[in-house]
């Protein structure tokens, strides 16, 4: 079973990214509006860093900072692990699993910032990849769901 490419999974996002200088507050409106968990934090559009709700949660609430004070820099982890868009799903989740992470920036050719994916992301996709192969059907587009439903009824 082969699994997609990063860029494959990443081509119709939406990139939401942060300033350094940002305040934590306003990451959190991002995140929710957005309906994320993390951000990539960049400078020039490339990732320098990267803020989890866990990040806003341990190293900003709980270590008693001000959300409208304290800023992407003082809760950021720098320089974190990224994936190159070329690698797959597989090498992704593996990294994670290793490293006992969440999400990964994406990094293009010229090494900026161009997506972000999450273990989520890559578990659903990977699922859809084996329903594919277990149903015999397409595994994206609009007739994807015909020919399972096809498929239920024929047996």
């Amino acid at each position: 079973m082969q699994t997609r490419t990063i860029q494959e999974l990443i081509v119709n996002q939406k990139l939401i990214t942060i300033h350094q200088t940002a305040r934590v507050g306003w990451a959190a409106k991002v995140m929710a509006r957005h309906t994320i968990s993390a951000l990539p934090v960049v400078k020039e559009g490339f990732v320098i860093g990267i803020v989890t709700e866990r990040d806003i949660v341990q190293k900003c609430l709980a270590a008693g900072l001000m959300p409208c004070d304290a800023t992407m820099r003082d809760i950021m982890t720098p320089d974190p692990l990224t994936i190159r868009f070329s690698e797959t799903v597989s090498v992704a989740i593996a990294k994670m699993l290793e490293h006992n992470i969440r999400h990964l920036p994406v990094q293009c050719v010229d090494g900026s910032v161009c997506g972000m994916v999450s273990m989520r992301m890559l578990v659903a996709d990977m699922k859809k990849t084996i329903q594919a192969s277990i149903f015999n059907i397409p595994l994206y587009g609009p007739e994807t769901m015909k020919h399972l439903v096809k498929k239920i009824r024929l047996n």
